[in-house]
């Protein structure tokens, strides 16, 4: 889903940092795979650094494995550890361009349990958020993934979604019940009045279970009104 305020395809300059020690038997490879990034221009600047030399910034870089990579670019940083092809460093590279690529990244975090670093990456680029409704309306992202997310967007301030609240008001309107079901709960953590109405929408949904999820974050938003 691309909506206004969902800043997809932007030109990206994209630079890359990668840490690795003398003996690391992977480490050869994955320098060599990000050589050709940098000589086609993907990559604007390629850093590496022997933690043999500076074993400090371990620490500041957070990481106990190598080889590790990290992607910096206009929407945001990732990283990416242990042995990788040339042709996946080439994927990772080109899923730091758009939102859809992102939320390959948010999918591989959520499939290893990484809730708090997914959240602090979500903190720190909002934007992000949207690349997490593209997971919410895949059909086939997996319930655990789905409570993945919910426990994410549970932790989040009311004022956090405000990128992406144009876009759970459309996604009440999507053709299956389940990802309605998740609009209205989502809507309801904004704790914005005027979703109210959207919600009123959904009480006549021919699904029951969005039909009560309706009726509660109605009952919740209008507390919240109250006050």
């Amino acid at each position: 889903m691309k909506t206004k305020n969902s800043p997809d395809n932007l030109v990206n300059t994209i630079s890359a940092t990668m840490l690795l020690t003398s003996d690391c038997s992977h480490c050869p490879t994955v320098l060599a795979g990000l050589m050709p990034l940098i000589k086609s221009g993907q990559l604007s600047s390629l850093e590496v650094i022997n933690l043999d030399q500076q074993p400090q910034l371990a620490e500041q870089y957070n990481t106990r494995t190598v080889p590790w990579v990290q992607f910096k670019f206009a929407l945001g940083q990732f990283h990416i550890e242990g042995l990788h092809s040339e042709k996946e460093l080439q994927q990772w590279c080109d899923n730091s361009k758009t939102l859809k690529g992102i939320s390959h990244y948010c999918l591989m975090l959520l499939d290893q349990g990484k809730i708090n670093e997914l959240n602090k990456l979500i903190n720190d680029y909002p934007n992000w958020l949207h690349s997490m409704l593209l997971l919410v309306e895949d059909i086939e992202t997996s319930l655990t993934i789905r409570v993945g997310i919910s426990a994410i967007f549970e932790s989040l301030e009311a004022t956090q979604f405000e990128p992406i609240y144009q876009a759970l008001l459309l996604m009440t309107k999507n053709n299956l019940a389940r990802i309605r079901s998740d609009a209205c709960f989502y809507l309801s953590l904004t704790k914005n009045p005027n979703a109210i109405l959207t919600l009123t929408n959904c009480l006549k949904d021919e699904n029951a279970e969005v039909q009560e999820i309706a009726a509660d974050a109605i009952a919740d938003l209008e507390a919240i009104e109250k006050n």
